[in-house]
């Protein structure tokens, strides 16, 4: 997926709404974006919020057809193999 660098391409692509964020968070962002090739705060929210939610969405999808999840003495016993429990 090629997220917009530019709020106008964002605006080309959909409408737009606003968003309002505490400032601490949005300092965050634009302290992270400095790392990033995003052009725009715009930008780089639209992209980390398109993949949370698709990564959301996945997660209460469940596990592909042919998987289960696995139980929870898997998870205890994978933990305790890590050092965790």
């Amino acid at each position: 997926m090629t997220a917009p660098t530019s709020r106008h391409e964002m605006a080309d692509e959909e409408e737009t709404q606003t968003v309002e964020i505490p400032a601490s968070l949005a300092a965050s962002v634009e302290r992270r974006l400095a790392a990033t090739q995003f052009e725009s705060t715009d930008a780089y929210v639209t992209f980390c919020m398109t993949r949370l939610l698709r990564e959301l969405e996945r997660e209460e999808a469940g596990p592909p057809m042919g998987e289960t999840a696995p139980s929870d003495e898997e998870v205890r016993d994978r933990l305790e193999s890590l050092g965790y429990l």
